[in-house]
């Protein structure tokens, strides 16, 4: 079963654009526990939250799962829509590709809305971001391991004056096609599928808890 999805999350780095919508880290955290305990409440043991963003809400939705893991006894994962299918998009887009506006993400729209693309709006390679003498990461807690990181956030504005239109750096929205994006959609679907029948539909669970979330 698919439950309707939650369409906002954490956009604090989008409040440039306007029209953006974000929610507080707790509350994303809170909105989760709620959905999943309505669920739980009528009987589902496992539950796999999808997440189309694959830093900022990351932390939230980790803390959402271990709390109703450890609460209710459920099968809670997390998947990401960027992480569920990494060894694939390093195949298709190379090692920048997941960047905003880059290959990867440019290739999807090709394949689902492509009236959406303006390729002729489509910029050059970007070079990196100055990061000073230790590499920036949003992301440190994940590979490589062997250099030493730190995580600075930039704002919205302070990126795109460093990069094209936002795009990501080093990314090149020029060598998207469709067919790359239809290719990385398929993947993080067999992977999605995969990962439900080889751990998801064997794992035991046993509910210890079950509350209405009010």
């Amino acid at each position: 079963m698919i439950a309707p999805p939650q369409h906002v999350g954490i956009s604090y780095h989008h409040l440039a654009y306007p029209g953006s919508l974000t929610l507080r880290p707790e509350t994303l955290t809170r909105v989760v526990i709620d959905i999943s305990e309505s669920l739980i409440w009528h009987g589902f043991k496992k539950i796999i939250v999808v997440n189309g963003n694959r830093i900022a809400n990351l932390p939230p939705l980790a803390i959402a799962a271990v709390r109703l893991r450890h609460t209710t006894g459920a099968f809670v994962a997390v998947v990401d829509a960027g992480l569920m299918a990494k060894t694939e998009a390093l195949e298709l887009f190379g090692a920048d590709g997941l960047d905003h506006a880059g290959d990867a993400e440019t290739s999807m729209m090709l394949h689902h809305r492509p009236e959406l693309v303006d390729m002729d709006a489509a910029p050059a390679v970007n070079e990196p971001m100055p990061s000073g003498e230790f590499p920036r990461s949003h992301a440190v807690w994940a590979p490589p391991f062997d250099t030493n990181t730190v995580s600075v956030w930039e704002t919205v504005e302070e990126f795109r004056a460093a990069t094209a239109a936002g795009q990501g750096a080093g990314a090149d929205a020029r060598a998207e096609t469709a067919e790359k994006g239809a290719a990385i959609c398929e993947a993080l679907a067999q992977n999605l599928a995969r990962f439900i029948e080889a751990d998801v539909r064997p794992a035991k669970v046993g509910i210890k808890r079950r509350e209405l979330p009010i």
